[in-house]
């Protein structure tokens, strides 16, 4: 899964943990971005969680296609 992957080579998770577990760090991500980000940057982005899952599908596919990671993140 995309997000798996993406959230796996942010450092996020680890390979072997359970969907539960995911989910979890999932969650954790999203509420740590919606408390870090200004209304403004969030409104920028339409930020919800759905974006978030759109994203992290897209950092896998960028990375798989040989983009690196540091030009991802500047670009996000």
């Amino acid at each position: 899964m995309g997000v798996n992957n993406a959230m796996e080579m942010l450092g996020l998770i680890g390979k072997t943990l359970s969907k539960r577990e995911v989910s979890k760090a999932f969650a954790s991500l999203d509420l740590a971005l919606r408390q870090e980000l200004t209304d403004e940057e969030k409104a920028a982005m339409n930020y919800n969680v759905i974006m978030l899952e759109h994203a992290l599908c897209k950092i896998k596919r960028l990375t798989a296609r040989g983009i690196v990671m540091k030009k991802i993140l500047q670009e996000i």
